[in-house]
């Protein structure tokens, strides 16, 4: 039960069914996934390669849309303004190549995490809660 609401255990979990490297899924938490591992892995000077960004964003984010907490917390109050908001819509199928014109938006980082490490926690509580009162 403790693993299945901890953030970090499912986006590690989704890292690795996703089949990311060992360097990725290493930083598939919410401790090491930060702005500091993102321009790392933008500027190309960090094991996980950059194309492995869409598929750790989809986990943390636990495949959720997560922009109605990103526009409170203002993560599209950057130079980047809207734009900033596909890094908080993670449902299944949507892809979007990220390149340098994205950089404004990093800055926004820990309030995008914030907005998923949340979510996902009380989500993840709430099934649990819901099990556990269907079975009484």
């Amino acid at each position: 039960m403790q693993q299945a609401t901890d953030p970090n255990y499912l986006f590690v979990a989704c890292c690795a069914e996703r089949g990311l490297s060992v360097a990725c899924q290493t930083v598939c938490n919410f401790r090491e996934y930060n702005q500091n591992l993102l321009q790392n892995m933008l500027i190309g000077s960090h094991e996980c390669p950059l194309d492995s960004l869409a598929d750790m964003q989809f986990c943390a984010a636990q495949g959720r849309d997560h922009r109605d907490c990103c526009v409170r917390r203002g993560v599209n109050a950057v130079a980047a303004g809207d734009k900033c908001l596909v890094f908080c819509d993670q449902i299944p199928d949507k892809y979007t190549h990220i390149d340098y014109t994205y950089a404004s938006c990093f800055g926004k980082f820990d309030d995008m995490k914030q907005c998923f490490y949340e979510n996902v926690q009380s989500k993840a509580k709430a099934f649990f809660s819901e099990e556990e009162s269907g079975k009484n």
